[in-house]
């Protein structure tokens, strides 16, 4: 929200202080056949369409974007808002950032001003001291949420994804309790986010100075477009492969780092002059090569390598294809952080059932409801914890100061029991 106050005020700045006014603008760019280059529709940049499908993609696959719109999602009525609040906030900026570009290039013209700071360097440059503050402060809360979400979203997915799993499966929390369990869940969490703000600013420091956000931000949504591929293909073609999908991620990935992100170090001279005995590409071509190679792989390696429909977990009963698990698989995976016996008591009451039956399969251990139910189990307990000793171990589906979030938790190892990419 400050951040969108700030760049109204900052556009209505532009509009009637710079300029007299939208006749002005109008006749200012009229009269500067640069400026029509630049904002007229039908002359579209070189580029334009990979980076607006990168876009389209980054809304579903950026760590941060993926957070917001599934882990944090709690009512199907938010999507009615939404619908029309999402599209205003963009309409609002897109409407702006054209007199604010438009005021910077007249203003700034032959000056070295970075286009990224016209916001900031607008109204100090007509001695507006509020202007700047709110400008700043703006600009302050909009980095800060972004690398806050993201950091939290990306030590989730490490800890749930990744860590856990593997100390899981390597026996090493076999004999501890849930306690100790969360406390290593937080610890993980928290060297993560310490970790992944290191490798940023590492990141940063190795590139050139004053390259542009929007090149960086391009370099981040052609990263996470590798998702895409797998995900789409696997959403509307039933024959796509966990083997398939990894081929894909893998390859997309390396075929990102090799044409995309190594070139972006221009300041270590070794490495650009390694990168000569490659066929060089520029980023549009790096990011269609990409993913294209990315989306074959999968293609190809789910016709030749296509999933077995085998049950994941001994003993259990899994109907092809259909992602469904026992009540005694949820009651375990539960049980796991809150205790069995709670977890069997609160089961039993939630689905109206006088016990559990073993064994029993169907939709609802991998209905959402459920899961988020469960989630909404664990923050009960915690907030218990909470009154009776002032503190309480994360664990799944808390959401506080440490970053535990939503029901990604819950539903990561229920859908891990199911088999083929059609599980997710």
């Amino acid at each position: 929200m400050v951040k969108l106050l700030a760049f109204i005020a900052i556009g209505l700045f532009a509009i009637f202080s710079v300029f007299d006014g939208l006749d002005s603008v109008a006749q200012t760019m009229r009269e500067h056949g640069e400026y029509q280059q630049l904002f007229t529709p039908w002359r579209l940049p070189e580029g334009f369409g990979i980076q607006l499908v990168l876009a389209m993609v980054a809304i579903l696959c950026l760590p941060r974007q993926f957070h917001v719109a599934i882990v944090e999602f709690r009512d199907t009525a938010d999507l009615r808002v939404a619908r029309w609040i999402f599209p205003a906030y963009l309409f609002v900026f897109a409407a702006l950032v054209v007199p604010i570009a438009l005021a910077g290039l007249t203003q700034f013209s032959g000056q070295d001003v970075n286009p990224d700071t016209y916001v900031l360097s607008l109204p100090l440059a007509f001695d507006q001291p509020m202007l700047t503050v709110l400008a700043f402060l703006g600009g302050f809360s909009a980095a800060t949420a972004m690398v806050i979400v993201s950091t939290v979203a990306l030590a989730i997915m490490i800890s749930n994804d990744i860590v856990m799993p593997l100390l899981l499966r390597s026996g090493l929390t076999r004999n501890r309790g849930p306690r100790d369990l969360s406390q290593t869940l937080l610890r993980v969490r928290r060297i993560s986010i310490l970790l992944l703000t290191l490798a940023a600013f590492a990141y940063y420091r190795a590139i050139e100075d004053g390259v542009p956000l929007a090149s960086i931000g391009l370099l981040s949504f052609s990263a996470a477009a590798q998702f895409a591929p797998a995900m789409l293909i696997g959403l509307y073609w039933r024959g796509a492969s966990r083997t398939g999908a990894i081929w894909g991620l893998s390859l997309g990935v390396t075929s990102w780092v090799i044409w995309l992100l190594l070139p972006s170090f221009t300041t270590i001279a070794w490495l650009q002059n390694l990168l000569t005995l490659i066929p060089s590409m520029n980023f549009n071509q790096g990011a269609v090569f990409s993913l294209l190679l990315n989306a074959s792989a999968v293609i190809l390696v789910s016709l030749i390598r296509p999933d077995k429909e085998v049950s994941s977990v001994p003993g259990a009963t899994v109907e092809a294809n259909s992602g469904l698990i026992t009540l005694e698989e949820l009651e375990s995976i539960v049980g796991r952080f809150l205790g069995m016996s709670k977890t069997r008591k609160a089961l039993s009451t939630h689905l109206g059932l006088p016990d559990l039956q073993p064994g029993v399969t169907g939709n609802t251990g991998n209905d959402p409801v459920r899961r988020t139910f469960a989630c909404r189990l664990h923050r009960l307990r915690l907030r218990q914890d909470r009154a009776e000793h002032g503190t309480a171990p994360p664990g799944p589906g808390t959401r506080g100061g440490n970053g535990t979030v939503g029901p990604h938790i819950a539903s990561r190892p229920v859908q891990s029991r199911t088999s083929g990419i059609h599980s997710r």
